[in-house]
């Protein structure tokens, strides 16, 4: 219960394929908003998408950011659900391109790379 002084956290996040698009949170303390940021390095605000101004999303593989340029399909639009129009532009790589990430993805162990223990 907000009257009581406990502390709620409501993050909303949109990813898709790599894009740096950040949670935005909501701080909520004693019933009163705290807090509404995004952190300066986000490329893209969730609540200023829209067909004017639509989000553009990068792949990351072997360390190094793709575009939507350096595939021969260039990038895919997502339409806005709501109101129509490009939300977001993403990279569309074709099934050879994808062998790339394949290649990444044999290369690290199951356990994945953060575990201290196994690594």
């Amino acid at each position: 219960d907000d009257s009581r002084g406990r502390t709620f956290v409501r993050a909303t996040m949109l990813l898709r394929r790599g894009a740096s698009v950040v949670p935005r949170t909501r701080c909520y303390v004693g019933g009163a908003q705290r807090c509404l940021a995004i952190p300066s390095w986000a490329t893209a605000d969730p609540s200023k998408m829209s067909a004017a101004d639509p989000a553009i999303g990068m792949n990351l593989v072997g360390g190094v950011w793709k575009s939507g340029d350096s595939y021969d399909r260039g990038l895919l639009e997502l339409q806005d659900p709501l109101i129509g129009g490009t939300m977001m532009k993403v990279p569309n790589p074709t099934d050879k391109e994808v062998d790339d990430y394949i290649t990444r993805m044999k290369d690290c162990p199951r356990s994945g790379l953060h575990n201290p223990i196994k690594n």
